[in-house]
């Protein structure tokens, strides 16, 4: 355990000053345990605090961008083979690729 840590139910608590969030993004980056606890409570935050249609809208925003940005460097066969896997329809009948 890490020193200023307290174990409560399936959660663990840090007991630490007020840090500042640079300080805190290189805290993350640095410790694994720290970094899956702030993402785990980060995403069910979200998810426990915004409407469905925003983490929809917000998801659908980060799929464009993340796609956007693998095909602009380099990964374009990649994200062309998920589309034929999972949307033959969608690539065959809008961009007449042969999905067979």
């Amino acid at each position: 355990m890490i020193k200023g840590q307290t174990n409560t139910g399936d959660h663990t608590h840090f007991i630490m000053a007020n840090i500042n969030p640079v300080d805190f993004a290189d805290k993350i980056t640095a410790d694994l345990r720290i970094r899956e606890k702030f993402v785990q409570s980060y995403v069910d935050h979200v998810c426990n605090n915004m409407d469905p249609d925003d983490i929809i809208r917000a998801f659908a925003d980060k799929l464009y961008d993340d796609t956007d940005r693998d095909i602009k460097y380099g990964g374009a066969d990649g994200v062309i083979e998920d589309a034929v896997h999972y949307f033959p329809d969608l690539m065959a009948d809008k961009f007449n690729v042969n999905v067979n």
